[in-house]
C-alpha cells in the first residue's frame, strides 16, 4: 500500500513540476523576460530624469497645464504655446475628435477659433 501512495504522490510531483516549468518557461524565456523587465525599469528611469530637466527649465510648458475641456492638461499648455507663438485668432485642424466633448481644440474653439474636426 505504500508502494501505491508513492507512486501517486510521485506522478502528482511530476504533474506540479510539469505545471511550473510551464508557467515560468524554459531558462531562456525566463531570462529574456528578466532582460526585458530590466530594459524597462531603466528607459523609466531615464524617462524620470528627462522629465525632471523638462520640469526644471524655466519655459517649460508643464507648469501651465489645466484641464477644462481636454482629456488630460491639454488645454493650459494649448492655451500657453498659442499665447507665445500668435498675436491673434485663426483656424484650428484636429484629427480624432471622436465625440468633440474632450478634445484639445475645443478651449481654442471657446476662445473665438475657427475649427476643423475630423
Amino acid at each position: 500500500a505504500s508502494r501505491c501512495a508513492m507512486s501517486i504522490g510521485g506522478k502528482a510531483r511530476q504533474k506540479i513540476l510539469s505545471s511550473l516549468r510551464s508557467l515560468l518557461g524554459s531558462p531562456p524565456q525566463s531570462m529574456l523576460l528578466q532582460e526585458t523587465v530590466g530594459e524597462l525599469v531603466r528607459h523609466t528611469d531615464q524617462l524620470t530624469d528627462v522629465i525632471s530637466v523638462i520640469n526644471r527649465n524655466e519655459k517649460s510648458l508643464s507648469k501651465y497645464g489645466k484641464q477644462v475641456f481636454s482629456q488630460s492638461d491639454e488645454d493650459g499648455i494649448t492655451l500657453e504655446i498659442v499665447q507665445r507663438l500668435f498675436d491673434r485668432k485663426g483656424v484650428v485642424v484636429e484629427i480624432g475628435v471622436g465625440d468633440g466633448i474632450e478634445n484639445n481644440s475645443l478651449v481654442l474653439l471657446a476662445l473665438g477659433w475657427r475649427a476643423v474636426w475630423v
